[in-house]
């Protein structure tokens, strides 16, 4: 088992290159100018016939710390006026918020940060996202490479996924082992 990085821009560059390379179809979240996954990942592989994944969630503590500040970055631009840095606090905000909650129309609502989190706490438990966090991992085995890059599209950020406005888990996942 190896850690890939701390958290940062260097750690999504080095995740999101590794297996953009292994499978073009998977896309993590990246930004040019600061972290936008809140923490480490770390990645495990094993040499055989198949592999087997865990897929390793936020507790509820770490759920409930980054859904807080999650809903002030969606804010970001309205609270505290347009830097490049609020704007790029709030897009990603808005990035996981519309992995974790397709249907939810960012763009479109007008919510205060409360209603907002009143909003999503309701919709974890109708899109599942809480049985993640409550379950803690999920664990499946892969075949080959192609199997692998199917299974983990749910778990990675998915052109794909997301035009078919399917729940996408990685705001929640802490490892892949």
């Amino acid at each position: 088992m190896s850690r890939v990085a701390a958290t940062g821009f260097a750690h999504a560059c080095l995740i999101g290159s590794t297996l953009n390379a292994m499978f073009p179809t998977i896309r993590l979240p990246t930004s040019d100018s600061y972290a936008c996954t809140p923490i480490p990942i770390t990645i495990q592989g094993k040499v055989g016939q198949g592999t087997d994944v865990e897929v390793i969630f936020l507790d509820e503590a770490e759920f409930e710390a980054d859904r807080k500040l999650t809903i002030e970055n969606v804010f970001a631009v309205q609270e505290h006026g347009y830097s490049e840095e609020t704007a790029a606090y709030e897009a990603t905000a808005k990035a996981k918020l519309n992995a974790l909650y397709p249907k939810l129309a960012i763009a479109k609502f007008s919510l205060t940060q409360d209603e907002l989190e009143t909003h999503l706490t309701t919709l974890d438990d109708k899109n599942g996202v809480q049985d993640y966090i409550r379950e803690g991992r999920l664990k499946f085995t892969c075949n080959d490479a192609n199997d692998f890059a199917e299974k983990i599209k749910k778990f990675g950020a998915s052109a794909e996924l997301e035009s078919k406005e399917t729940v996408i888990l990685w705001p929640i996942v802490k490892e892949i082992v």
